[in-house]
């Protein structure tokens, strides 16, 4: 979690910043109700400066991700869960940022990719790529 911030990227620091931590959340360190780094503790690991830090934990606060108390810091939130999505093999998986439409429809955050999911013989579906946890299935076997 502790990458430095590339200076030279087109995602604004505050939205690295956020998916290092959604990752992070995601990966359960830190825990469900546990404390994430403060403002400016923050600032400090990533050299940027405590509004930017401030801008990364509202966007988390708002996504639903953490809950922010004003003197006793930002925990993760115990009401997360992640949509599970089973998939079959030769299921078309490919990731990519989405159109406006698209954002809105899926309810994704700024910056965060979408998630195209084409199973045999399905239409296209899309997820927010921080919302979901894609798990491979065995194929179905025909029993005859």
């Amino acid at each position: 979690m502790m990458t430095a911030v590339d200076g030279d990227s087109a995602i604004p620091p505050y939205a690295w910043i956020a998916w290092q931590l959604r990752d992070a959340i995601r990966a359960g360190s830190p825990g469900l109700g546990e404390p994430v780094p403060s403002e400016s503790e923050l600032a400090a690991l990533y050299g940027v400066s405590r509004m930017t830090a401030g801008k990364v934990l509202g966007q988390l606060a708002a996504e639903g991700l953490i809950r922010r108390r004003r003197g006793v810091g930002s925990v993760v939130s115990s009401q997360i869960t992640w949509e599970r999505i089973p998939v079959e093999p030769r299921t078309l998986i490919s990731v990519r940022l989405p159109t406006a439409s698209e954002r809105a429809a899926v309810n994704a955050p700024a910056f965060v990719p979408v998630i195209s999911i084409k199973q045999p013989g399905s239409a296209e579906r899309l997820y927010a790529a921080d919302a979901v946890i894609i798990e491979v299935t065995e194929p179905s076997r025909a029993v005859g």
